[in-house]
């Protein structure tokens, strides 16, 4: 389906981010391919932690 909206301000969708959301979102990305790699089996040992803040 297509949906039409109008008033929108194009600095919203083309104006970027921010540098801690940016930041928040690589930080995510990391915890992600941790996650991956404990699950298959192939995170190095010596990566350990139990929060966020121990493992970034």
């Amino acid at each position: 389906g297509t949906v039409i909206i109008g008033g929108l301000n194009p600095s919203v969708i083309q104006g970027g981010i921010s540098g801690w959301l940016r930041q928040e979102f690589r930080e995510l990305e990391m915890l992600n391919d941790i996650t991956r790699a404990k699950l298959a089996g192939t995170l190095h040992p010596f990566i350990e932690g139990q929060d966020r803040v121990q493992l970034v």
